[in-house]
């Protein structure tokens, strides 16, 4: 029997990983305008969605949270950089 995919699970799982590979510039783009549909929005969905197909890909269980504001996402950031070193 073939197994099921849960596709919702993949798109979300695609979402986290195209958004933390983006520069931050990219990053508060969508951050501030989540539901636009300027240049960065199209190219982070055509990503998303690129990745979420991909037979390959092998969703992680846990992601992080998505930041709300610009200043929740340099303090993300910054911890991240700060764990990299302890």
């Amino acid at each position: 029997m073939a197994k099921k995919i849960n596709w919702a699970h993949r798109y979300e799982a695609a979402w986290h990983e195209c958004f933390w590979k983006l520069p931050e510039f990219k990053q508060i783009e969508i951050i501030e305008e989540p539901l636009g549909s300027g240049r960065t929005q199209k190219e982070h969905a055509k990503a998303v969605r690129i990745l979420a197909e991909d037979d390959k890909f092998k969703p992680k269980k846990n992601y992080r949270d998505i930041p709300t504001g610009v200043a929740n996402l340099r303090e993300m950031k910054a911890e991240e950089e700060n764990n990299k070193y302890n």
